[in-house]
Parts: C-alpha cells; structure tokens; sequence
C-alpha cells in the first residue's frame, strides 16, 4: 500500500524535474538569446506608464522611485540563469506539490480490501 503511494510521488517527482528544467533552461534562452534586452525594456515600459499618468512631480518621482528600488531588488531575475533559477524553482515546488496532492487522493482512493471468507454448506 506505501509502495503505490512512493511510485506515485516518485513517478510525479520525476515529471516535475524534467518540466522544470525544460521551463528553466526555456527561459534561460528566452532572457540570453532571444529578448537580450528585457530588463531596460522592462524598466523603461514602466517609467513611462508613470510618466503619462496626471500627478505632480513630485508624487511622479516618488513612484519612479520606488520603481527603480523594486526593479533593483529583483534584478537577479533579470539576469539570464537567475531567471531561470526562479522559473525551475518556481515550476518544481508547485508540481512536486500537486504530485504530492494528487499522490494522497490516489491513496485515498485505492483503499485496502478486507479479506473476505467464503463460506461453503459443505458440499
């Protein structure tokens, strides 16, 4: 009964490695080959969303601001295979945590039968 529900979670663990890995290598390429400049466009798009909005400036520097200081904390996912670090991370935490789940409603589902005696009249 345990060894149906280890080949389960085993059996999703390892589907969950490999997607992860494709998602972040896919990713790493995304970030490395085909869109080098993602993170000025991202900050760029950004700063000017704030420009066009109707504040004054000094509110439009203060959200600038906090912009800029978010963008800076993040900024390891800009990075080629910091983003695909996160994305492998991300990816595999919830799959092995669906595999877990869908792992424990298979274990429920396949109850142990109890033995059941036939009994005969003797003939």
């Amino acid at each position: 009964f345990k060894n149906i529900f280890l080949k389960y979670l085993l059996s999703g663990g390892f589907i969950s490695l490999f997607i992860s890995l494709l998602v972040g290598f896919s990713h790493a390429g995304y970030h490395g080959l085909i869109n080098t400049n993602y993170e000025y466009e991202y900050r760029e798009f950004w700063l000017n969303k704030i420009e066009a909005k109707e504040l004054d400036d000094t509110h439009k520097m203060l959200q600038k601001s906090q912009l800029l200081s978010k963008i800076k904390a993040s900024s390891w996912v800009m990075i080629t295979w910091g983003s695909a670090l996160y994305y492998f991370l991300e990816t595999f935490i919830v799959s092995v945590g669906a595999s877990l789940l869908v792992s424990l409603l298979f274990l429920l589902k396949i109850k142990p039968q109890k033995e059941t005696k036939l009994v005969t009249d003797g003939g």
